[in-house]
Protein backbone atom coordinates (compact mmCIF):
# COMPACT_ATOMS: atom_id res chain seq x y z
CA UNK A 1 0.00 0.00 0.00
CA UNK A 2 1.46 3.18 -0.97
CA UNK A 3 2.71 5.76 1.54
CA UNK A 4 0.30 8.94 2.32
CA UNK A 5 1.76 12.37 1.13
CA UNK A 6 2.36 14.08 3.93
CA UNK A 7 0.39 17.80 3.39
CA UNK A 8 1.10 21.03 5.58
CA UNK A 9 -2.51 23.16 5.21
CA UNK A 10 -1.52 26.84 6.41
CA UNK A 11 -4.47 28.92 6.35
CA UNK A 12 -6.45 31.23 9.25
CA UNK A 13 -9.58 30.90 8.01
CA UNK A 14 -11.11 28.37 9.77
CA UNK A 15 -14.59 28.20 7.30
CA UNK A 16 -11.47 27.33 4.53
CA UNK A 17 -9.24 25.58 6.23
CA UNK A 18 -11.76 23.22 7.93
CA UNK A 19 -13.52 21.65 4.79
CA UNK A 20 -10.44 21.96 2.64
CA UNK A 21 -8.61 19.84 4.87
CA UNK A 22 -11.52 17.41 5.43
CA UNK A 23 -11.29 16.69 1.50
CA UNK A 24 -7.81 16.45 1.28
CA UNK A 25 -8.10 13.47 3.69
CA UNK A 26 -10.43 12.19 1.76
CA UNK A 27 -8.06 12.40 -1.21
CA UNK A 28 -5.90 10.44 0.65
CA UNK A 29 -3.35 13.42 2.33
CA UNK A 30 -2.23 12.89 6.00
CA UNK A 31 -2.87 16.67 6.38
CA UNK A 32 -1.58 18.88 9.18
CA UNK A 33 -3.18 22.83 9.55
CA UNK A 34 -1.24 25.46 10.83
CA UNK A 35 -3.49 28.66 11.35
CA UNK A 36 -0.10 31.40 11.00
CA UNK A 37 3.13 31.80 9.54
CA UNK A 38 5.34 31.94 12.63
CA UNK A 39 4.14 28.53 13.45
CA UNK A 40 4.06 26.78 9.61
CA UNK A 41 7.88 27.79 9.80
CA UNK A 42 8.23 26.27 13.33
CA UNK A 43 6.60 23.08 11.47
CA UNK A 44 8.21 22.89 7.92
CA UNK A 45 11.90 23.24 10.05
CA UNK A 46 11.14 20.34 12.45
CA UNK A 47 9.18 18.04 9.89
CA UNK A 48 8.88 16.49 6.60
CA UNK A 49 6.39 17.18 4.41
CA UNK A 50 5.69 15.80 0.60
CA UNK A 51 4.13 19.57 -0.34
CA UNK A 52 2.77 22.82 1.45
CA UNK A 53 -0.27 24.58 0.72
CA UNK A 54 0.79 28.11 1.90
CA UNK A 55 -2.00 31.19 2.22
CA UNK A 56 -0.44 34.56 1.59
CA UNK A 57 -1.86 36.76 4.09
CA UNK A 58 -1.54 35.21 7.70
CA UNK A 59 -0.71 36.39 11.28
CA UNK A 60 2.46 36.93 12.74
CA UNK A 61 4.66 36.51 9.54
CA UNK A 62 2.58 36.43 6.08
CA UNK A 63 3.23 33.80 3.78
CA UNK A 64 5.60 35.48 0.79
CA UNK A 65 8.11 35.64 4.08
CA UNK A 66 7.34 31.93 5.15
CA UNK A 67 8.34 30.91 1.98
CA UNK A 68 11.53 33.29 1.51
CA UNK A 69 12.79 32.05 4.83
CA UNK A 70 12.09 27.82 3.86
CA UNK A 71 13.89 28.53 0.57
CA UNK A 72 16.61 30.17 2.50
CA UNK A 73 17.16 27.38 5.07
CA UNK A 74 17.48 25.07 1.88
CA UNK A 75 13.91 23.27 1.89
CA UNK A 76 13.11 22.05 -1.86
CA UNK A 77 9.51 20.75 -0.40
CA UNK A 78 7.18 21.63 -2.94
CA UNK A 79 5.05 25.21 -2.16
CA UNK A 80 1.69 26.02 -3.61
CA UNK A 81 0.46 29.55 -2.68
CA UNK A 82 -2.91 30.46 -1.75
CA UNK A 83 -3.75 34.15 -2.05
CA UNK A 84 -6.84 36.85 -2.71
CA UNK A 85 -4.30 38.94 -4.30
CA UNK A 86 -5.13 38.62 -8.30
CA UNK A 87 -2.51 41.21 -9.38
CA UNK A 88 0.42 39.65 -12.08
CA UNK A 89 2.72 41.65 -9.47
CA UNK A 90 1.44 40.11 -6.30
CA UNK A 91 1.33 36.86 -8.26
CA UNK A 92 5.03 36.82 -9.00
CA UNK A 93 6.60 37.90 -5.84
CA UNK A 94 4.57 34.84 -4.75
CA UNK A 95 7.38 32.64 -7.53
CA UNK A 96 9.78 34.65 -6.38
CA UNK A 97 9.65 34.08 -2.87
CA UNK A 98 9.93 30.18 -4.03
CA UNK A 99 6.22 29.27 -4.55
CA UNK A 100 6.18 26.39 -7.25
CA UNK A 101 2.55 27.72 -8.03
CA UNK A 102 0.20 30.06 -7.16
CA UNK A 103 -3.85 29.89 -6.91
CA UNK A 104 -5.87 32.75 -6.30
CA UNK A 105 -8.79 32.75 -4.26
CA UNK A 106 -11.71 31.81 -4.36
CA UNK A 107 -10.64 28.53 -6.47
CA UNK A 108 -12.17 24.97 -7.33
CA UNK A 109 -10.86 22.44 -5.61
CA UNK A 110 -10.29 19.51 -8.41
CA UNK A 111 -8.14 23.09 -9.27
CA UNK A 112 -5.94 22.67 -6.29
CA UNK A 113 -5.84 18.80 -6.31
CA UNK A 114 -4.62 19.19 -10.16
CA UNK A 115 -1.57 21.09 -8.83
CA UNK A 116 -0.79 19.56 -6.48
CA UNK A 117 -0.88 15.40 -8.35
CA UNK A 118 1.30 17.73 -10.91
CA UNK A 119 3.97 18.98 -8.38
CA UNK A 120 4.08 15.63 -6.64
CA UNK A 121 4.25 14.10 -9.38
CA UNK A 122 7.36 16.20 -10.60
CA UNK A 123 9.01 15.68 -7.20
CA UNK A 124 8.65 11.80 -6.93
CA UNK A 125 8.71 10.40 -10.24
CA UNK A 126 11.76 9.72 -12.76
CA UNK A 127 12.79 13.39 -14.74
CA UNK A 128 13.96 11.06 -17.65
CA UNK A 129 13.95 8.23 -20.09
CA UNK A 130 16.82 9.36 -20.97
CA UNK A 131 19.94 6.72 -20.88
CA UNK A 132 22.45 9.05 -19.19
CA UNK A 133 21.91 9.67 -15.49
CA UNK A 134 23.87 12.67 -15.48
CA UNK A 135 25.17 15.45 -17.28
CA UNK A 136 27.89 18.19 -16.82
CA UNK A 137 28.10 21.82 -18.12
CA UNK A 138 30.37 24.08 -17.04
CA UNK A 139 31.29 23.56 -13.58
CA UNK A 140 27.88 21.84 -12.53
CA UNK A 141 26.91 18.20 -12.65
CA UNK A 142 23.12 17.69 -13.17
CA UNK A 143 22.71 14.18 -11.50
CA UNK A 144 19.09 12.89 -12.33
CA UNK A 145 18.75 9.76 -10.55
CA UNK A 146 19.81 11.75 -7.55
CA UNK A 147 18.04 14.46 -8.09
CA UNK A 148 20.92 16.76 -7.56
CA UNK A 149 22.74 19.71 -8.87
CA UNK A 150 26.11 20.21 -7.69
CA UNK A 151 29.16 22.34 -8.13
CA UNK A 152 32.97 21.23 -7.50
CA UNK A 153 30.54 18.83 -5.02
CA UNK A 154 28.63 21.17 -3.48
CA UNK A 155 25.35 20.64 -3.71
CA UNK A 156 23.17 23.57 -5.05
CA UNK A 157 19.44 23.91 -3.62
CA UNK A 158 17.12 23.28 -6.26
CA UNK A 159 13.50 23.10 -5.71
CA UNK A 160 11.07 20.35 -7.12
CA UNK A 161 9.86 22.56 -10.35
CA UNK A 162 13.78 24.32 -10.72
CA UNK A 163 15.35 20.75 -11.00
CA UNK A 164 12.01 19.42 -13.45
CA UNK A 165 12.70 22.90 -15.42
CA UNK A 166 16.48 22.59 -15.57
CA UNK A 167 16.30 18.83 -16.52
CA UNK A 168 14.39 19.48 -19.09
CA UNK A 169 16.09 22.61 -20.69
CA UNK A 170 19.37 20.02 -20.29
CA UNK A 171 17.91 17.09 -22.07
CA UNK A 172 17.20 19.20 -24.91
CA UNK A 173 20.40 20.65 -25.31
CA UNK A 174 20.44 23.22 -28.34
CA UNK A 175 16.68 23.49 -28.65
CA UNK A 176 14.28 26.23 -28.55
CA UNK A 177 11.05 25.58 -26.60
CA UNK A 178 8.78 28.04 -26.45
CA UNK A 179 7.37 28.74 -22.61
CA UNK A 180 3.94 27.06 -23.31
CA UNK A 181 5.62 23.62 -24.36
CA UNK A 182 8.05 24.31 -20.71
CA UNK A 183 4.74 25.17 -19.09
CA UNK A 184 3.08 21.84 -20.15
CA UNK A 185 6.37 19.52 -19.85
CA UNK A 186 7.28 20.82 -16.58
CA UNK A 187 4.24 21.62 -14.54
CA UNK A 188 1.91 19.55 -16.97
CA UNK A 189 -1.16 21.92 -17.26
CA UNK A 190 -2.16 24.99 -18.29
CA UNK A 191 -2.13 28.06 -15.68
CA UNK A 192 -3.07 32.04 -15.82
CA UNK A 193 0.75 33.06 -15.35
CA UNK A 194 2.17 31.21 -17.78
CA UNK A 195 4.77 32.81 -19.49
CA UNK A 196 5.45 34.48 -15.97
CA UNK A 197 5.62 31.59 -13.98
CA UNK A 198 8.57 30.02 -16.71
CA UNK A 199 9.79 33.44 -16.60
CA UNK A 200 9.91 33.97 -13.23
CA UNK A 201 11.61 30.12 -12.74
CA UNK A 202 14.11 31.03 -15.77
CA UNK A 203 15.55 33.44 -13.25
CA UNK A 204 16.01 31.92 -10.53
CA UNK A 205 17.78 28.78 -11.85
CA UNK A 206 20.34 31.43 -14.40
CA UNK A 207 20.55 33.15 -10.47
CA UNK A 208 21.93 29.85 -9.63
CA UNK A 209 23.73 29.09 -12.63
CA UNK A 210 25.71 32.22 -12.44
CA UNK A 211 29.25 33.01 -11.54
CA UNK A 212 31.45 35.73 -12.22
CA UNK A 213 32.86 34.87 -15.47
CA UNK A 214 31.24 31.79 -16.71
CA UNK A 215 29.12 31.42 -19.51
CA UNK A 216 25.37 32.04 -19.47
CA UNK A 217 23.61 28.23 -20.34
CA UNK A 218 20.24 29.13 -20.65
CA UNK A 219 19.63 31.95 -23.16
CA UNK A 220 16.71 33.35 -24.20
CA UNK A 221 15.90 33.24 -27.69
CA UNK A 222 13.77 36.63 -28.36
CA UNK A 223 10.21 36.38 -29.09
CA UNK A 224 10.46 32.09 -29.41
CA UNK A 225 11.39 30.93 -25.95
CA UNK A 226 14.63 29.25 -24.21
CA UNK A 227 17.50 26.97 -25.44
CA UNK A 228 20.18 25.60 -23.00
CA UNK A 229 23.98 24.86 -24.60
CA UNK A 230 26.41 23.31 -22.32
Amino acid sequence: MPRRKRLLLVEDELDIAGPLQDRLVWEGFRVDHRSDGGAALDAILASHFDVVVLDANLPTMDGFEVCSRIRGQGFTTPIIMLTVLASVPDRVRGLKAGADDYLTKPFAVVELLARLEALLRRTNTEVSCSSENHYEFGPFRLDLKERRLSKEDCTITLTAMEFALLSHLVQHNGQTIDRQTLLDAVWGYDTILSTRTVDVHIARLRQKLSCSGEKRFIRTVRRCGYNFVR
